[in-house]
């Protein structure tokens, strides 16, 4: 018996073996994971945004093995534009920017660059992307610096361009942003874009460029839009338009040739808006001289004479509004000599 219990102990010890350590030759069962992402159940809202390289753009455009590759620099341009629809990101705005001035800088030698840099431009008027909140903040002086390249790009002798830049101005600071929907990214508010865009210089920019604009009366009128759309809404714009003597610049050119009217109507809207919210001793000062003064008489003088409308009345009001405060504010002023 004690034979067969010694038997019997062995078959024990393995089934105990068995049951903690399972048998010897064990079966492997894979383990899959499975991921799914917001994206995958339909938690986030909106189109899916693609970045594209644009730092390797930048290379391409500048670098002097591919200068001259011209059907791959196009290429490259129409591939941002087409990912860039919602608009861009302003971790990029820098590499954006050095898009556009490369592209302003060939202009004069190659014109298939200046539809690329219209386009562009044009999504410039969007309000720019964040990741996150704090992205207002960490990238607002980027923000800043690249309205202000805005005025500068002004510079390109191209009236297509030009502009396009008055128009994309207009939008930044005024309209309604469009609905931008976008995954993992939410778009500026429009109080932002008026915030950055009056921290930059470009009012004061916008002023001096009227100096290339002499013989091209349309794209005069058209910074002339965006200085009156600017000077109605910001204390802080028509001051920077005044430091760049911009009541001296547009009263002395009030009755420049303009056979749509519009010349003399928005020159005198923004002497007006400078006066209501900017340094109203600053703009008569910069009035006080025999050619401002005669010009304000000229133009006072043909509204009264040749004008019959509503409209054409409420501006000859302006006009004599405007000498008055130059005559009250400075009693030297030459209006005898006029």
């Amino acid at each position: 018996m004690a034979a067969t219990v010694m038997q019997q102990q062995p078959h024990q010890f393995q089934t105990l073996d068995n049951a903690i350590n399972g048998p010897s030759e064990r079966t492997v069962i894979p383990l899959v994971g499975h991921i799914i992402t917001d994206e995958d159940v339909g938690a986030l809202q909106g189109s899916k945004l693609e970045p594209v390289n644009l730092n390797k753009v930048v290379k391409l455009l500048t670098d002097p093995h591919s200068a001259m590759l011209i059907d791959r620099h196009l290429h490259a341009l129409r591939k941002v534009v087409k990912r860039y629809q919602k608009g861009f990101i302003m971790k990029d705005l820098v590499a954006v920017f050095k898009i556009l001035n490369v592209c302003a800088d060939r202009i004069e030698e190659q014109a298939m660059y200046i539809q690329p840099m219209i386009a562009i431009l044009k999504l410039c008027a969007i309000p720019f992307l964040k990741e996150k909140s704090s992205d207002e903040m960490a990238y607002e002086q980027i923000c800043v610096e690249s309205i202000a390249q805005l005025g500068y790009l002004m510079r390109v002798p191209c009236l297509e361009v030009r502009q396009q830049i008055c128009s994309t101005l207009v939008s930044f600071y005024c309209e309604k942003p469009p609905t931008q929907n976008v995954q993992r990214h939410k778009a500026n508010t429009l109080s932002y874009n008026q915030r950055v865009l009056e921290q930059s210089d470009v009012s004061e920019t916008l002023v001096k460029s009227l100096a290339l604009l002499e013989t091209d009366l349309d794209v005069k009128l058209a910074v002339l839009d965006v200085l009156q759309k600017l000077s109605k809404q910001s204390a802080h714009n028509c001051n920077q338009m005044l430091a760049a003597r911009v009541a001296l610049r547009l009263c002395s050119r009030l009755l420049d040739p303009d056979p749509s009217g519009q010349l003399l109507f928005r020159s005198v809207d923004i002497l007006w808006n400078l006066l209501e919210n900017g340094d109203r001793q600053e703009v008569c000062q910069q009035l006080n001289n025999l050619v401002c003064i005669s010009q304000l008489r000229d133009a006072f003088t043909q509204q009264l004479t040749q004008g019959y409308s509503h409209y054409d009345r409420q501006l000859r009001n302006e006009l004599l509004v405007i000498s008055s405060l130059v005559a009250a504010d400075c009693p030297h002023a030459p209006f005898v000599e006029t």
